[in-house]
């Protein structure tokens, strides 16, 4: 047998994820679920949102559909008072469940997250750069389809 010749250089390769132009994207809800949020004081509800299509990633290269996003959801008020954490909930769920009305919105239950699952929307992305892990995604707004 003969021997393996390694000369493999790898001084100049990017090891950073590609990730999706900023854009809008079609997605359907994939998971919703309760986590506890980093500072162990509470809850975030963290929604996982897939892409249906194949769609041009920032390299030039192609994401299959089943590129996903992520996005955490506070379930309570934070110390910022300024900051409603109801206004993006109601954003997805208006999104979701496309009410007539905000009269009509659902309350949130587990029920109500679980029924998240399956929902097609529009998810809104710019590009952020993360100095440990190079640019990501930020799901930016949640919208409807149609």
């Amino acid at each position: 047998m003969e021997a393996l010749n390694l000369n493999i250089d790898l001084k100049d390769t990017d090891t950073s994820m590609p990730v999706l132009a900023a854009g809008n994207y079609l997605c359907s809800i994939k998971e919703a679920s309760p986590v506890p949020n980093k500072a162990e004081t509470g809850h975030n509800l963290l929604v996982i949102f897939s892409t249906q299509e194949e769609n041009e990633t920032n390299t030039g290269g192609v994401a299959n559909a089943g590129y996903q996003f992520r996005k955490y959801y506070p379930l309570q008020a934070s110390e910022n008072p300024s900051y409603d954490f109801k206004r993006d909930l109601a954003k997805l769920y208006d999104a979701a469940f496309n009410p007539e009305s905000d009269a009509d919105r659902p309350e949130i239950t587990l029920e109500t997250i679980a029924s998240l699952v399956e929902c097609d929307v529009i998810v809104g992305v710019k590009i952020t750069d993360n100095e440990q892990y190079g640019p990501q995604n930020e799901v930016r707004s949640v919208k409807a389809v149609g």
